[in-house]
């Protein structure tokens, strides 16, 4: 019995290591064939799985050098290098041409359903986030809309929370932090914006039930951030902690969701958005769909980089201004010189110097730091092979392609000798379109870019004409990371305010 066992054993290791020689001489062989260059190697020390690089990049998300970390990497090995993780051969790139690439003109060739619907699907579903092809399409076409109309309806709502953070804000000059003040703006428009009812959580008066779901949404998403890391090895451990934030999460959604088909049920058909003074996802999604499930996910899918990416732009905006003081006069000077002038959408558009600063801090700080895809069918690139990344670059079906952003806003080759700086005047210069990350590109462009600039904008706006000077009260100067949900400052954004008499 054992002789078999070991014997079968024998076999199945001469199978793998036989198929792993063929996959070997076919990938070389395609690389000659279509005249491509492999691109430049991370030196594991682990060849096998990576866990060097992987043991890495722990330890740096745990110091806060995760950023910094990986755009070290790149100034090691080029703009674009292939590494190990766990097996999957993954090319890290910071190319703009690679990133148009991957997500414009090969856009079907590459996927992220593979990557996240069996690390988040118990959580997240199928959604947005989540999937490709035609569910994806589904998905975008139920949300689209909505964002696109909310941009132009819901300055009134908008204007209620606005309102309440100002009085929130001291107006003497003393010492205070804005990034906690402004999480909790965008929590509450964004929870009243997708589900109908806001969290309050400026007024604390944030229900029970409300703040039960938010806590377990932080520990469900905190879990799906535990799975990516995890790899393939996240089978092997159960976090019940987690499944049970799930269900919260759900549970909580279920019941906004059961209450938007009731209300569906019950309107009249010729019934429009225009009937109230504002624009509800839920609501508008349930005229389309039907399906509980389908709408719990869907909202699960927008709610998640929806409640703190505008705060953490927001946030960015101020910390970076504070320490310029002329960026503050620029851009308060601009602000006033539309005093008398509704802020509606044209009004916000036309602050020039305003989406400067906005850009800027998304070119410094971006949501997304890097992104990945993975590679569904055979695909020759037209850039990223060779040390200098200008050779084409065969990718073969299975390997991962992950993109960084952080490092690609900061390259000197692109934005010049000050990257690092903040100088929000080189937008009103040209620049490439794909070096520029800040909402992802191509068919898969955030459908919220315009509502996020727009909503961004506005509170920008409302605090330049009520507060006459903005002082940096922070001795540290550098922005430093900090995850939680997204990247944001881990030391806040500690400033004094004075208001205008």
């Amino acid at each position: 019995m054992l002789r078999l066992a070991a014997r079968t054993a024998i076999v199945a290791a001469a199978c793998y290591v036989i198929k792993l020689v063929l996959s070997r001489f076919k990938y070389e062989k395609a690389i000659r064939d279509n005249h491509c260059s492999k691109p430049c190697k991370y030196r594991h020390k682990d060849p096998f799985l990576g866990l060097d690089l992987f043991i890495e990049i722990a330890k740096a998300f745990g110091n806060g050098s995760f950023l910094e970390t990986n755009r070290h990497h790149f100034d090691l090995y080029g703009k674009t290098f292939q590494a190990n993780s766990w097996g999957v051969r993954v090319i890290k790139t910071t190319q703009p041409e690679v990133m148009e690439a991957v997500y414009a003109t090969f856009f079907k060739n590459f996927g992220m359903e593979p990557l996240r619907l069996d690390v988040g699907g118990p959580f997240f579903g199928k959604g947005i986030l989540t999937t490709d092809g035609s569910f994806w399409e589904h998905s975008r076409a139920l949300i689209r809309p909505t964002f696109s109309r909310a941009q132009f309806a819901n300055f009134s709502s908008l204007e209620v929370h606005v309102n309440r953070l100002i009085d929130l804000i001291p107006g003497d000059g003393s010492t205070f932090d804005l990034q906690p003040l402004f999480r909790q703006l965008i929590l509450d428009t964004s929870t009243e914006f997708i589900f109908g009812e806001s969290a309050n959580s400026l007024t604390q008066t944030s229900s029970l039930d409300a703040q039960k779901f938010l806590q377990a949404f932080d520990d469900a998403v905190a879990g799906v951030g535990k799975r990516v890391m995890m790899g393939r090895m996240r089978h092997l451990v159960r976090d019940k902690k987690w499944e049970v934030a799930c269900r919260t999460v759900h549970d909580y959604c279920d019941r906004y969701v059961a209450a938007a088909l009731e209300q569906q049920k019950e309107s009249s058909p010729k019934q429009g958005a225009t009937e109230v003074d504002k624009w509800v996802l839920l609501r508008e999604m349930a005229k389309e769909t039907h399906d509980p499930l389908d709408l719990r996910y869907q909202i699960l899918n927008v709610f998640s980089p929806g409640r703190d990416s505008t705060g953490i732009l927001l946030s960015n905006v101020f910390f970076f201004v504070a320490r310029q003081p002329s960026s503050w006069t620029k851009l308060r000077h601009e602000v006033l010189s539309t005093e008398g002038r509704p802020l509606d959408y044209n009004t916000l558009s036309s602050l020039k110097f305003v989406n400067c600063c906005l850009k800027e801090s998304l070119r410094l700080a971006p949501f997304a730091t890097f992104n990945q895809r993975m590679c569904l069918q055979d695909t020759i690139l037209p850039t990223g092979g060779g040390k200098r990344g200008a050779e084409p670059l065969f990718v073969k079906r299975g390997d991962v392609i992950e993109t960084n952003f952080y490092a690609m806003h900061r390259d000197r080759d692109i934005w010049g000798d000050d990257a690092d700086q903040f100088r929000p005047e080189r937008w009103e210069e040209s620049h490439p379109t794909w070096a520029f990350m800040g909402f992802n590109g191509g068919p898969r462009t955030c459908p919220a870019q315009q509502m996020v600039y727009t909503e961004a904008a506005y509170v920008i706006t409302r605090l330049a004409r009520q507060f006459a000077t903005l002082e940096n009260r922070d001795p540290c100067e550098a922005w430093q990371e900090e995850m939680r949900l997204n990247f944001q400052s881990k030391n806040g954004v500690k400033v004094g305010m004075v208001a205008t008499t």
